[in-house]
Order: C-alpha cells, then sequence, then structure tokens
C-alpha cells in the first residue's frame, strides 16, 4: 500500500489552552497546530513522524517528545495498532 502524503489545510487551529499553556514548548504548540490542519472529519490524523519533523523542521526525536508531552497534558490520544496510528485531538 503505497502511502500518500496528507493535504493539510490553509489554516492551523491552536486552542487557547494549548497556546496558553506555559508547560508546553513553542514546537509543541506548532506541532498541535499542524495536527489540526491534518485531521480529518473524524477528529484524528494519521500523518507520520517523518512528515511532523519535516513541516516542523525539527528531529524525529523531538517530534516524540511533542507528542509524548501534548498526550501527557491531555491535548492529544494516540492510538496505536500494529498496522496503523490515530492521533485524536481532544482540544476544540
Amino acid at each position: 500500500m503505497k502511502k500518500t502524503k496528507p493535504t493539510p489545510t490553509y489554516y492551523a487551529i491552536i486552542p487557547a489552552p494549548v497556546r496558553y499553556d506555559n508547560t508546553l514548548t513553542d514546537k509543541a504548540k506548532i506541532l498541535y497546530g499542524e495536527l489540526t490542519t491534518c485531521s480529518n472529519i473524524y477528529g484524528y490524523c494519521t500523518v507520520d513522524n517523518k512528515y511532523l519533523s519535516e513541516v516542523c523542521e525539527i528531529s524525529n526525536r523531538r517530534v516524540e517528545q511533542c507528542l509524548n508531552l501534548l498526550e501527557t497534558k491531555g491535548y492529544i490520544a494516540i492510538d496505536t495498532t500494529e498496522n496503523h496510528r490515530h492521533l485524536y485531538l481532544l482540544v476544540a
């Protein structure tokens, strides 16, 4: 199965709770915004860390750290199975 790049929307959305959370890094906030651009009508996206590292211009390791922080803070949920990963946005 060939993987296709997501078609992000023109605008990113970073809700106030995420924007004003001083415990989040700026990169984590930008990454959250990028997740909103790639989310589908069901409220999740399936982008991989490689894509996120390229568009946010950070390392794969930094992407993992940001995603873990966003998940720990309750802003996203990560549902991983053997064949896919869904990143759910929990703050609107």
